[in-house]
């Protein structure tokens, strides 16, 4: 009896104490995960690459997706970094300086718009060469389509987030330039009520504004292209047609031209209307 209940105590015990290792190990699993939750949400998440190929993909979204779709990290607490050039402060002090000097050169007659081109009329301009790239070419070959295709997306997604982009820092530098200006004056006409219109009516329309310009120059060139195709088109109908008729008199008076051996100035004058009318189809191409 003594030896049973020996065993037993002896059982308990190991039992208390794997229990007891069990529960210390889990705890120190949860605290090295917490550990890691927290390092993780302490990692700053950059909002762009040093690697061309990176931005021109996005690539360097995954990471932000990829953090938020990791459950045991507070995603609220994830710090994001910006370039340095995007930040709203530089931005601000970048407007502030240009509009400064644009009203001391021309007073009541100074322009905002010109402020705004002197901080961010270079960068903007550039974006122009994704838009110019958008059209897509006919080549012959399945692979040079294949890279037309795949470049033009590129250059399509570019713009669209570029655009974006000078956008948020336009709307950030005015956002701050009203702030900063409303902090100074002693009294508002309107009140804060014009304030609040200007910051949430005003700027949201400069910002879709420098989204959507591009699209609206390159749709005048598109107009343009558009009438000058139909114009080529219509040439080449002509070409065609007259080429056409030609051979139907040829085949019509064969003999004849055999008799006389007129086939050599009758090939000459096929083959100048035809090498016109590849330099049309080559130019609506």
């Amino acid at each position: 009896m003594t030896d049973k209940h020996n065993e037993t105590v002896v059982l308990k015990v190991d039992s208390n104490a794997t229990l007891g290792g069990i529960s210390k190990s889990s705890s120190t699993s949860s605290k090295t995960a917490a550990a890691r939750a927290a390092a993780r949400e302490a990692t700053p998440i950059q909002l762009w690459s040093n690697n061309f190929l990176s931005n021109w993909v996005f690539a360097w979204v995954f990471p932000l997706v990829a953090r938020a779709y990791d459950r045991s990290v507070n995603f609220a607490k994830v710090t994001m970094v910006l370039r340095p050039s995007e930040t709203a402060r530089i931005n601000t002090d970048l407007l502030q300086k240009a509009w400064a000097a644009e009203y001391a050169a021309k007073k009541q007659s100074a322009s905002f718009v010109a402020a705004l081109r002197a901080v961010f009329g270079t960068e903007y301009a550039a974006i122009a060469g994704y838009k110019i790239s958008h059209p897509v070419p006919r080549p012959p070959a399945r692979l040079a389509l294949f890279l037309s295709c795949f470049f033009s997306s590129i250059a399509i997604h570019q713009q669209y987030g570029e655009c974006n982009r000078v956008g948020v820092k336009v709307k950030a530098a005015i956002t701050g330039l009203v702030y900063r200006k409303s902090l100074r004056v002693s009294r508002l006409k309107g009140g804060a009520g014009e304030v609040i219109n200007i910051l949430s009516t005003d700027v949201t329309r400069i910002n879709d504004a420098v989204v959507n310009l591009h699209f609206l120059w390159a749709a005048f060139v598109e107009i343009y292209l558009g009438k000058r195709i139909n114009e080529l088109n219509r040439e080449q109908t002509a070409r065609t047609t007259e080429r056409v008729h030609l051979m139907s008199e040829i085949l019509t008076a064969i003999k004849l031209i055999k008799f006389y051996a007129w086939e050599a100035p009758f090939t000459q004058k096929i083959d100048d209307i035809r090498r016109k009318e590849m330099a049309l189809i080559v130019r609506v191409s």
